[in-house]
């Protein structure tokens, strides 16, 4: 097996997401959106953890080209954290945009 990897020489490549795999036609647009959701609770320690996750993440992709299409990514989340400590019940919470991120394809 390892002869045969030697064989076939260097492959080069790059990542295939979801986001990298839709089709845009040159002057189009494509929209995305995808709700994420995250939950962990039920913290057996004193600290009864209950940490909550939610957000949306936004993709636009513009074709440029027949064969260049820019697609740009913001995410956005609501973060909860809260715990027992010291008989109180103590809650973070922050919530915002994230960083933009811009690739082509």
């Amino acid at each position: 097996m390892s002869a045969l990897c030697l064989w076939a020489g260097a492959a080069w490549g790059a990542s295939i997401t979801f986001n990298m795999a839709l089709p845009v036609h040159e002057g189009g647009y494509v929209l995305r959106e995808q709700f994420m959701y995250m939950k962990i609770a039920d913290d057996p320690t004193l600290l009864q953890r209950d940490m909550r996750v939610s957000g949306v993440m936004s993709v636009l992709g513009y074709g440029m080209t027949p064969d260049f299409a820019l697609f740009g990514m913001l995410p956005r989340f609501d973060k909860r954290l809260g715990m027992a400590m010291g008989g109180q019940d103590l809650t973070h919470r922050t919530s915002g945009v994230g960083d933009l991120t811009l690739l082509g394809r």
